[in-house]
């Protein structure tokens, strides 16, 4: 058996984050399936493990949270990106390979 060393990359990290500048004019926060589909057990289809679900839905509350700071006023745009299974065109009967994004802005 193949022995895998993982190396600690904390420190690149931190400073990476000490460097971290949102320019408000440049950013936008954007959800990529963040949907009940994905992180609701009680329905999803295609779930998420629950310690995913409760880390995705903790950190996107905190920024969501973050831009709500001034009521009535957000700092960044919002993007929902949505996967649906699209037929090829090429071949309308083959299995779904593709997936078409659906975006809503807010």
């Amino acid at each position: 058996m193949n022995t895998v060393e993982i190396l600690d990359r904390s420190g690149m990290v931190s400073a990476l984050k000490e460097q971290l500048m949102i320019d408000p004019s440049k950013t936008a926060i954007v959800g990529v399936d963040m949907h009940r589909g994905h992180l609701d057990p009680s329905v999803a289809t295609m779930p998420a493990s629950t310690e995913d679900c409760k880390r995705v839905i903790t950190h996107a509350k905190d920024v969501l949270d973050f831009d709500n700071l001034h009521p009535g006023r957000r700092m960044f745009p919002r993007l929902a990106v949505y996967s649906i299974p699209c037929r090829q065109p090429d071949n309308p009967d083959s299995p779904c390979k593709v997936l078409c994004p659906l975006i809503y802005f807010s």
